[in-house]
């Protein structure tokens, strides 16, 4: 009896494993979905036409883009401190630090609670637009239509 009922327990959960996919598994779980966006999908651009991201990621629905791509339209600069593991992006006014062991970010000094954190692929810091947005006061236009997103220089009002 006792074998037949572990035999019994092994085929549901062997089941319930092919009828939900990883994907919902892992969202159950909170894991983003991650899906790398082509440039066909989401195009990032400048004012000036300057595609400035080649090579960003959509996670649940917010595009993250690397930092170090789009920086300098930014005026922003950014380093990397392997020593404790942390990225600092900064500009005249604004200095942000985010530690990405501890997944703390502090803003001028002073921690802050942020849901929307950069993540790390392929020894990359890819920040999504609204933290900038929040951070760096950053401007951006969403056109729907075109998938587009434009960033504004610093400098537009």
């Amino acid at each position: 009896m006792r074998k037949k009922l572990t035999a019994i327990a092994i085929s549901s959960l062997i089941a319930t494993t092919m009828i939900y996919p990883y994907s919902a598994l892992a969202k159950q779980a909170g894991a983003p979905a991650l899906t790398a966006a082509p440039n066909s999908q989401v195009r990032v651009e400048t004012t000036n036409g300057y595609v400035a991201v080649s090579n960003h990621k959509i996670i649940d629905g917010m595009t993250y883009i690397p930092i170090s791509e789009v920086a300098k339209v930014l005026q922003v600069q950014v380093r990397w401190e392997a020593s404790t593991h942390t990225v600092t992006i900064e500009n005249p006014q604004t200095t942000m630090k985010w530690y990405s062991i501890t997944d703390r970010i502090k803003v001028n000094n002073k921690d802050v609670t942020i849901t929307d954190r950069p993540q790390i692929f392929d020894s990359r810091t890819y920040v999504p637009l609204v933290l900038l947005q929040q951070v760096f006061q950053l401007k951006y236009y969403w056109d729907a239509p075109t998938k587009t997103v434009t960033i504004l220089s610093p400098d537009v009002q």
